[in-house]
């Protein structure tokens, strides 16, 4: 029997691995059979192994109940850590959909971990199967967080966290000591996505900035447009830039200026966890407008929605349903346990 065979030289890449661990297959074998236990897992499996694929994943290999993902190579992604995060996430939350779909005996449950690093990646080939295959320790520590993860938690390498940080609600972990690593490895649980952000002023409270120095100029011309605002003409500008040239700075700066204070000021920014869905940076701006505050229950998100409405369109009902309609239509969908703006809409417009 020929031995598999490497069909190109092995290269060295950067590149970020998911384990997933499914936890229920020996409960559910007890319970229903080896047999069911098997097919749901599988099924499982297939449905994680289409997420990973979503987000531009490349699964590696099947290990029984556990998945291994490798996001940037052999497929290049600009943000490998931030779209294992992503997929990670929607994998938990479909964990979830799936026991209540399947309504077992015993419910499944999710571990995962992800790290970023140098890994060596190559073709290999035999008689029959020709697949790709990654190296180092990048996935070690990843396989070692999966380990160490409690059901339902997400644990991820510190070269992760770096990329992702600004795009996932975190928890820091105590140090941990794995095995094969002499020092002690720094790493965070994911816990939720924070979406595309609005607030109703310039500038965002997770942003840390340096005195302003040397721009005054672009900063009156902004200041300048402010004025035309103000005097009930429109218009728009586009502020461009290289990344860490200050235009974060800059806006902040603006808002603090004496010329805005005249004007209500609506400020959203996309993520690229949304970069497929047309319009998800607009939804935040439609709540904001209003003050709804995305972190309350769908409770109270309706009733603030209904005053929107009563208030902006109190006596054209129809156009507050195609208003409600395009706002659904808009909506992106909001980190885990927090309801969708469309959903709280299709509520509204039905009752």
């Amino acid at each position: 029997m020929s031995s598999p065979l490497p069909t190109r030289q092995a290269e060295q890449i950067t590149a970020t691995i998911l384990f997933a661990d499914i936890v229920g297959f020996s409960a559910l074998s007890a319970s229903a059979g080896p047999e069911k236990a098997y097919l749901a897992v599988t099924q499982l499996l297939g449905l994680l192994d289409k997420i990973a694929r979503k987000h531009r994943g490349s699964v590696d290999k099947y290990l029984g109940d556990k998945l291994m993902v490798v996001f940037g190579y052999p497929v290049p992604l600009e943000h490998p850590a931030t779209a294992a995060a992503a997929a990670a996430l929607e994998m938990r939350q479909r964990v979830q959909d799936y026991n209540r779909e399947a309504d077992l005996a015993v419910s499944f449950g999710i571990r995962m971990g992800i790290n970023t690093g140098e890994v060596v990646g190559g073709d290999i080939q035999g008689p029959v199967v020709r697949e790709f295959h990654v190296l180092g320790d990048a996935v070690n520590v990843a396989a070692r967080l999966n380990a160490k993860a409690p059901v339902g938690e997400i644990w991820v390498g510190q070269p992760s966290y770096e990329e992702a940080r600004e795009h996932f609600i975190w928890e820091a972990l105590e140090p941990l000591h794995l095995k094969g690593k002499s020092q002690p490895v720094a790493a965070h649980v994911l816990k939720k996505s924070r979406g595309p952000a609005s607030r109703n002023s310039l500038g965002f409270d997770d942003q840390v900035f340096a005195e302003l120095i040397g721009r005054a100029g672009p900063l009156a011309e902004l200041q300048e447009h402010l004025q035309v605002l103000t005097s009930g003409r429109g218009g728009g500008v586009l502020l461009t830039g290289p990344e860490g040239a200050g235009k974060s700075r800059l806006l902040v700066a603006l808002g603090e200026s004496e010329e805005i204070e005249a004007l209500a000021v609506l400020q959203t920014r996309g993520s690229p966890l949304e970069r497929d869905r047309a319009f998800a940076a607009l939804a935040p701006l439609a709540t904001a407008w209003d003050g709804i505050d995305s972190s309350d229950g769908t409770e109270q998100q309706q009733a603030a929605l209904r005053r929107v409405v009563e208030r902006r369109l109190p006596e054209d009902i129809r156009k507050a349903r195609i208003a409600l309609k395009q706002l659904r239509d808009l909506g992106a969908a909001g980190g885990s346990g927090t309801p969708r703006i469309q959903d709280i809409a299709a509520r509204i417009e039905d009752g």
